[in-house]
């Protein structure tokens, strides 16, 4: 199974965090040499082309970019474009996520068709945490909760896996394509009621958050509320086409 899975690693800077990522990923691919992936790297615009170009060459890993910066969710979906594998997997270009956390999302996508990563379900994920993401996070949690009805999922996190064949659809004509993007895919996928899965992760590394509360908040608002109105009716109309 994990011979036929794409994963797909959006950056717009820290290209020193991808390198150290990749490494990390492939020390652990020596120790389970029957595991290979299809590395997807899309650079959003960044001022570091030339160097994430050599660390994709490094890892032999697909490399894509974007001219200007379009967003993480508008870099993930043109990984998605671009793979032609059973499965796919997108995480952060830091790999913030321990490699068995990696494996149990695939294991995951044997019996369920997404399969994303809660950071809640395992204490010791969130307890190096910085006070400000957690409010962050907490926030973000409720205004979905009320305004796209998702309740105890860990929309945010940066972990998530995917049967191509059945998820694919759901990356067109996203409404939004940075911060509330993950919440619109798992919107589209509860209203289809396509199975999803929620598999404990721990952290490994933990970035620092450059969310800030007050300033983001009333763009999250905004793009719920986008989602709300508008995502189905955009995505009811692609699959009329």
């Amino acid at each position: 199974m994990l011979e036929s899975t794409s994963l797909i690693v959006p950056i717009k800077k820290h290209a020193e965090l991808l390198d150290s990522g990749l490494q990390y990923l492939f020390e652990n691919l020596k120790e389970t040499p029957e595991v290979s992936f299809n590395i997807i790297v899309v650079d959003d615009g960044s001022e570091e082309e030339e160097e994430i170009y050599l660390i994709c060459k490094k890892f032999n890993a697909t490399y894509i970019r974007h001219e200007v910066n379009l967003g993480k969710g508008a870099s993930i979906c043109t990984g998605v474009r671009n793979c032609n594998t059973e499965y796919f997997v997108y995480t952060d270009c830091d790999f913030p996520f321990f490699f068995t956390d990696l494996k149990n999302i695939l294991k995951s996508l044997e019996s369920f068709s997404i399969s994303i990563g809660d950071r809640y379900k395992e204490r010791k994920s969130t307890s190096s945490v910085s006070l400000h993401r957690k409010i962050a996070s907490s926030v973000f949690r409720l205004l979905t909760s009320i305004i796209l009805g998702l309740e105890g999922v860990d929309n945010q996190c940066g972990l998530k896996g995917f049967k191509t064949r059945i998820a694919k659809d759901l990356f067109n004509d996203m409404v939004c394509s940075r911060y509330a993007f993950d919440a619109e895919l798992l919107y589209r996928a509860s209203h289809f009621n396509i199975l999803v899965d929620s598999v404990p992760v721990r952290l490994r590394y933990n970035g620092e958050s450059t969310l800030s509360i007050y300033a983001d908040a009333p763009k999250m608002l905004i793009d719920l509320v986008k989602i709300r109105f508008l995502s189905l009716r955009k995505f009811s109309l692609k699959l009329d086409e």
